[in-house]
């Protein structure tokens, strides 16, 4: 069940964050680029996407009810090595 619970801040926030992982700054570099951001902003881009990623419950459900869409026929499933394969690919 999706909760109907909505926060709405009054202060926006800033956070520091000490001792990053080269590695992962790297990471995070390529990717704002990629996206043409800022780094700032990429990073509250994935801290955002973070924050509204479903409950496990939520994901269950989502999970089931596609489960009974592929085995009823109404959904053909995804070919799963070609998924692999592209991914792999990129």
């Amino acid at each position: 069940m999706i909760s109907h619970y909505h926060y709405t801040p009054t202060i926006m926030a800033d956070i520091l964050i000490r001792n990053l992982d080269e590695n992962t700054l790297e990471w995070l570099k390529k990717r704002a680029m990629a996206n043409s951001r800022s780094m700032n902003a990429e990073i509250k881009s994935i801290l955002e996407e973070s924050a509204g990623t479903s409950t496990r419950e939520e994901a269950i459900s989502m999970i089931a009810e596609a489960r009974v869409s592929y085995e009823t026929g109404k959904k053909s499933a995804p070919d799963l090595m070609k998924i692999l394969r592209e991914d792999r690919d990129r």
